[in-house]
């Protein structure tokens, strides 16, 4: 592996896993969120090149994954280089496996990213995510990002099969209960390097608290549940 990428990746998940919150999910005030972020513990963040400008004095240890595209079918925000020149750790580029716009600008990003040796996270828009995942393998992306609903088996089974890595992308919080915690710990367990974080309660929440239990201090199944319905009846209360 090129150096450069190995050295980048290694500050995303400089605990062996990762944390990672999608800046899309911020509202306003940006840079409070972001400092609330960095110290609770997230490891990244995705942000657009305008999100960065606006943050930039506020990520303290969080790594910055930069976002490529701006949306389907609209233009594409930045190159892979221009990333590296903002002083990005990554880039993330969509994917649709039933467009041939996006395999084409996927396929180019990719090509890009590896000869500048800049890690590239795959993020797919199909609803079934397998068709899509596997030409981000294919295409050589560093890490897949994938919906929560996939089968902890289909992703061991995934990432078996073609080497990459997978980062569960977590935006449907529900009231919580057992069988959402396990899910995200047979997730974890089974296949996941980490959670991508993108729920609308992005910082100071119980979830990002959950999750960051689960990815860096090993809590079990049980123990996220039990975090989950304390914050939940305490907001209830408050109410």
């Amino acid at each position: 592996m090129n150096l450069g990428k190995t050295l980048r990746l290694r500050r995303i998940f400089s605990s062996g896993r990762a944390l990672v919150a999608d800046g899309n999910a911020l509202s306003c005030d940006a840079p409070n969120r972001i400092r609330l972020l960095a110290r609770e513990g997230a490891d990244a963040v995705v942000l657009t090149p305008g999100q960065l400008q606006q943050v930039s004095e506020d990520l303290d240890t969080l790594a910055v994954i930069l976002r490529l595209d701006a949306g389907p079918g609209r233009p594409r925000l930045l190159s892979v280089e221009a990333a590296l020149d903002m002083g990005a750790e990554a880039v993330l580029a969509e994917l649709s496996a039933d467009s041939r716009d996006s395999l084409a600008n996927f396929a180019a990003s990719a090509e890009d990213a590896r000869r500048r040796g800049m890690p590239l996270v795959a993020h797919i828009l199909d609803e079934d995510w397998r068709e899509g995942a596997s030409l981000a393998a294919g295409f050589g992306a560093d890490l897949i990002e994938t919906a929560l609903g996939a089968e902890a088996a289909d992703l061991r089974e995934f990432v078996h099969a073609t080497g990459a890595q997978v980062l569960v992308r977590v935006e449907d919080y529900r009231p919580p209960n057992q069988a959402f915690a396990e899910r995200l710990y047979d997730a974890l367990q089974n296949a996941a390097r980490g959670f991508v974080l993108a729920h609308r309660d992005l910082a100071g929440g119980a979830l990002l608290d959950t999750l960051h239990s689960l990815v860096h201090q090993g809590i079990t199944a049980a123990q996220a549940a039990t975090m989950l319905k304390a914050a939940h009846a305490e907001r209830g209360n408050s109410r």
